[in-house]
């Protein structure tokens, strides 16, 4: 039956507050949204009173940008925008202009862009709000919602919702302003069976591996029965999705359902189904650079889990039928549907400066964006989701999807502004980035990274620093950021590539998926001709909780040399850092081997001076593959020239086991390990190191600052 719902608030500006609440309040029209093409001023135009008038006439609008004297009222943001390079542009002089957002949530169906078109210009931008927020959630008609009972809902999109006579290529759904997750199987950790690229290929052990043109992962049979025991139809798994998780890469091809007549018996006794995957994400995940057969005999024995498929549905998740542009939603059975309130976003950005200089974004809310890559080309990344798809050659690298996006841009404050609920990342730039501030932000909920500052050509390397791609006089701090990687998990909380003159203070991070602050990636030894990081100041971070979903990361992960051998100094510093372990730390669920480091130094690190940093360990005894320090020893990736002095690992009672892993050989490649402290507990933390506990409670943001876990109690 359809439901008369009564249509509530998607949370909004409530959520900017400084006490940080979850209040709610008024959503916008559902009502269809202006073009953001319309380069019309769709409210009036007017001059404001001389300065000597005690009250400005101030047009009631959602955007009002404001020259000198002059104020034009807008309901339409891309149109505002598009007056204000029509005035920078027809300037002289520098021109400074005021763009303010009214309070409440403005419905965006693209996003809106400005900085293109004024290369040569001198000019400056502020857009501030208090209490605005953008979004592209588009709210679900009260006629349109069909109660499938047992707390199940559906609605199908309008055929307005159609691009080339297909639905959109959705990836998220809001309810009560809260991003859903997608309905998701249990997790799997039975061996996935090997491929092959030819019928005579075999792998090491001689086995003959699933002919070429057959594209099938063998999975679980459990994951295609319901709870007595039969088996689901293979249709109602056409659709879906198959992630694997692999270390640190993460997959999700798109599947079309399974064969319960191709089967096979793991060596553990589990019987495995045949699952058809998409041929193009077959191709991507086999056939580009270096993944070969010695990528497929990785995946054996690694976790893999199927989503976006209706036999999982529980409490709180949804599915998304493209075919027919159906979304089918669990919720409580007891649920007052005149409590429920859905919204789809359509748009894979909100704010995009690409081009822009001299701009400040204060006070603004984003939430409600969408990843559209998946449900067209699967999802198939190296190291902190660095698309590597053949198919779609343009995309390579990390998806151009945040609430705020630039390529190229220069002089720009990001500043109290509030992030939340989006399907990709919070904030990134690319390109050309220099003099960038983003400060006092609070980021949560992201699908993806929370600041990505980073351009990659669709491997593990990031590019080269270059008068085109370079990350130049960079601050980042004071940000809290809680959970990113939500969906993407191989995430990164904050990420910056190649770069120079960069300082990380005092940010909070809690439970990343993987590591919460990376910097560098050039993955070799360097030249002094090269610049990969070069004054780096990582410093005064909290971080609680990182790595929980992804392995061989870290709480601060740098990659990358950065000078030649004889060049000693140590330019770039990592100090005053608090990192806890969690109980997630390091372990792909189900799977209790655990790989994490705490501050690591990998891929021919160098320079780096790593000093009072403070880590709490997860164990008294360090097992295998934990390391609270790791300087990195393999071939041709040896770290050199860096130090570790008066660091300070807690719940640890060996010294010796600090550095994990690698205990000898340091002075070979100018690698000090001095003055390092393993404390068995909190009182003697107190007691013998009461500088540690200082740096712990000196750490994170003004609002939410280090804290010992034992001291919460």
């Amino acid at each position: 039956m359809k439901l008369k719902l009564i249509s509530l608030a998607l949370a909004a500006t409530a959520l900017l507050c400084a006490c940080g609440g979850e209040n709610q309040t008024e959503a916008p029209s559902s009502s269809p949204a202006p073009s953001q093409s319309d380069t019309s001023e769709s409210s009036q135009s007017s001059t404001q009173p001389s300065q000597s008038s005690t009250e400005p006439d101030t047009p009631k609008a959602s955007y009002t940008l404001k020259k000198e004297q002059e104020t034009f009222g807008f309901e339409n943001l891309q149109a505002a925008f598009n007056k204000a390079k029509t005035l920078i542009q027809e300037s002289s002089a520098k021109l400074d202009l005021e763009l303010k957002v009214s309070e409440g949530e403005h419905f965006l169906s693209s996003e809106a862009s400005f900085g293109s078109d004024l290369e040569g210009k001198d000019y400056s931008l502020s857009i501030h709000s208090e209490g605005g927020v953008l979004t592209s959630a588009v709210s679900v008609s009260i006629d349109d919602l069909e109660d499938e009972g047992l707390g199940q809902y559906s609605f199908i999109l309008p055929n307005s919702a159609k691009k080339g006579g297909k639905y959109l290529p959705l990836h998220d759904l809001m309810l009560n302003g809260k991003a859903l997750p997608m309905a998701r199987s249990d997790y799997y950790n039975v061996a996935v069976e090997p491929m092959k690229y030819s019928d005579s290929e075999t792998n090491a052990s001689g086995t003959t591996l699933v002919p070429a043109d057959r594209h099938v992962f063998y999975c679980d049979a459990a994951l295609f029965t319901n709870g007595s025991g039969k088996l689901i139809d293979s249709s109602r798994f056409v659709g879906a999705e198959l992630w694997v998780k692999n270390v640190w890469k993460l997959s999700a091809l798109r599947i079309e359902g399974y064969d319960a007549n191709d089967f096979k018996t793991s060596e553990e006794g589990r019987v495995l189904y045949a699952v058809k995957v998409n041929d193009d994400d077959w191709m991507d995940l086999f056939n580009r650079a270096g993944a070969s057969l010695n990528f497929s005999k990785t995946l054996m024995g690694n976790c893999y889990y199927i989503t976006n498929a209706a036999p999982y549905l529980s409490e709180n998740t949804f599915v998304y039928d493209r075919a027919n542009g159906k979304f089918t939603i669990q919720v409580a059975e007891d649920a007052d549907p005149e409590q429920l309130s859905f919204s789809y976003p359509v748009a894979s950005r909100l704010l995009n400066l690409s081009g822009a200089k001299n701009v400040s974004v204060k006070g603004l809310g984003f939430t409600g964006t969408t990843n559209e890559w998946v449900m067209d080309h699967g999802y198939i990344t190296q190291q902190a989701g660095a698309v590597a798809s053949l198919s779609g050659d343009p995309w390579r690298g990390f998806l151009p999807y945040a609430g705020v996006y630039g390529e190229n841009v220069s002089d720009i404050l990001i500043e109290n502004c509030h992030f939340y609920e989006l399907g990709a990342d919070g904030i990134q730039f690319k390109g050309a980035v220099d003099n960038v501030t983003i400060r006092k932000n609070r980021i949560k909920n992201m699908a993806s990274c929370g600041i990505r500052l980073s351009q990659c050509a669709g491997n593990n390397s990031c590019m080269a620093y270059s008068a085109d791609t370079h990350y130049r006089n960079i601050l980042i701090e004071e940000n809290n950021i809680d959970h990113v990687g939500t969906v993407y998990h191989n995430a990164i909380g904050i990420q910056v590539g190649r770069s120079r003159d960069v300082k990380i203070l005092h940010n909070t991070l809690h439970h990343t998926t993987y590591s919460a602050i990376s910097m560098g990636w050039a993955w070799r030894s360097a030249t002094n001709e090269q610049i990969n990081i070069y004054h780096a100041e990582i410093a005064y971070n909290y971080i609680d909780g990182f790595m929980c979903g992804m392995q061989d990361g870290a709480a601060i992960y740098v990659m990358g040399g950065n000078a030649e051998r004889d060049w000693k100094a140590y330019f770039n510093t990592m100090h005053d850092n608090f990192a806890v372990v969690c109980d997630e730390t390091g372990k792909i669920s189900g799977v209790d081997d655990y790989k994490y480091n705490v501050y690591y130094l990998d891929a021919g690190s160098s320079n780096w001076d790593v000093y009072n940093n403070v880590a709490y360990a997860r164990h008294e005894s360090n097992p295998p593959r934990y390391n609270y320090i790791y300087f990195q020893y393999i071939d041709n990736q040896e770290s050199w020239n860096c130090r570790a002095i008066h660091n300070y690992i807690c719940n640890l009672a060996d010294e010796g086991e600090i550095l994990g892993g690698r205990k000898t050989g340091l002075d070979a490649w100018d690698l000090v390990f001095e003055d390092n402290h393993a404390v068995p507990d909190y009182e003697t933390l107190v007691s013998q190191y009461p500088q540690a506990l200082e740096i712990i409670q000196a750490s994170g943001d003004a609002t939410d600052h280090g804290v010992y876990p034992e001291a919460k109690q």
